[in-house]
């Protein structure tokens, strides 16, 4: 099982790295900075359903 989780950081690491390099040359955050009336609701969002997600796992995993 760790071995699974070091390749799929492996893999999302340098994908993540290519975008975000790819957005800050196209000015794509400075569109963000200026909706921050849309940007508040995606980061409470994405916040809570990471911690929702991260208690739910325990229901759902057969493991220990």
């Amino acid at each position: 099982m760790q071995l699974a989780d070091s390749l799929a950081l492996a893999m999302s690491l340098p994908t993540m790295a290519v975008g975000f390099a790819h957005y800050t040359r196209s000015n794509a955050f400075a569109v963000l900075g200026q909706e921050r009336l849309l940007l508040s609701p995606i980061a409470v969002g994405s916040i809570l359903g990471t911690s929702l997600g991260g208690l739910l796992v325990g229901l759902v995993s057969g493991g220990p």
